[in-house]
């Protein structure tokens, strides 16, 4: 396909670009923290933290009341986002953290209930009403240092503190024709699927906890400022092809998106 105008290619660029972000390569590359793809779900509280440090609270609560305070204003500026029982996962009651996530993690939670229904079409119609669980969301320091004293796994600085981390069960599921927690393997083996394409896919940062039997999950975000860059004029045109593209050549070939 031949575009002859800036003005063709700037339109291409736009109507291309949101495609041209969900690809792997170039989801890693505008990551807001280092992310390469991969299907392992092992994903060190390093880099989990990495990413949870350039995408959540700028400052984590350390206290539960100073949190609880802030928690209705934090919501009304679009900063955090109380998550509830709905059709796509089920909040286990949360003893040491709070239902509460960063915007494009529920985001992610929504994708991840969605996917899992999808897969578990093919076990059957009495799987189409499971559902994941929600184990832990929202810390503050005050009930990381709690967890500290009683488990193992809890890190001393953990993601949790910054809204944009999640564990969900891998063992625990909820049926809602029967209203039961539930565990199954068909369950256990579509969820562990869709851990596996999200990480892929470079949509989040993944360790699978066997202790806790439970995935524990930070997101990935895309950098505004770097998508804004490559929406101007020929810049997503400019990464893929650095060395033949210029808007001054009478032509450009382009291959099609598809």
């Amino acid at each position: 396909m031949i575009y002859n105008t800036k003005t063709e290619l700037s339109e291409l660029n736009e109507k291309n670009v949101e495609r041209f972000i969900e690809g792997n390569f170039y989801r890693s590359s505008f990551a807001t923290a280092p992310i390469s793809p991969s299907r392992k779900l092992s994903d060190n509280n390093e880099l989990q933290l990495m990413h949870a440090m350039a995408n959540g609270l700028i400052e984590p609560y350390k206290s539960n009341c100073s949190f609880e305070i802030d928690s209705t204003l934090l919501i009304e500026k679009g900063i955090l986002i109380r998550i509830i029982d709905n059709p796509l996962y089920r909040i286990k009651e949360l003893t040491h953290s709070y239902p509460y996530v960063t915007p494009s993690m529920a985001q992610l939670l929504n994708t991840i209930g969605q996917r899992f229904k999808k897969k578990m079409e093919k076990y059957g119609q009495q799987y189409s009403n499971y559902s994941v669980m929600v184990t832990s969301a929202l810390r503050t320091m005050q009930t990381q240092n709690t967890l500290n004293r009683f488990n193992s796994n809890a890190a001393d600085l953990s993601a949790h503190i910054y809204g944009t981390t999640v564990d969900i069960s891998y063992r625990d599921f909820y049926n809602s024709t029967s209203n039961v927690i539930v565990r199954d393997a068909n369950a256990i083996q579509a969820l562990t699927e869709v851990m596996q394409d999200l990480r892929q896919e470079c949509q989040l940062v993944v360790k699978k906890e066997r202790k806790q039997a439970c995935f524990h999950f930070t997101v990935v975000d895309i950098d505004p400022q770097r998508i804004a860059e490559i929406k101007k004029d020929g810049s997503m045109l400019r990464y893929l092809y650095p060395e033949t593209f210029s808007f001054e050549n009478s032509a450009f070939i382009l291959k099609s998106f598809g």
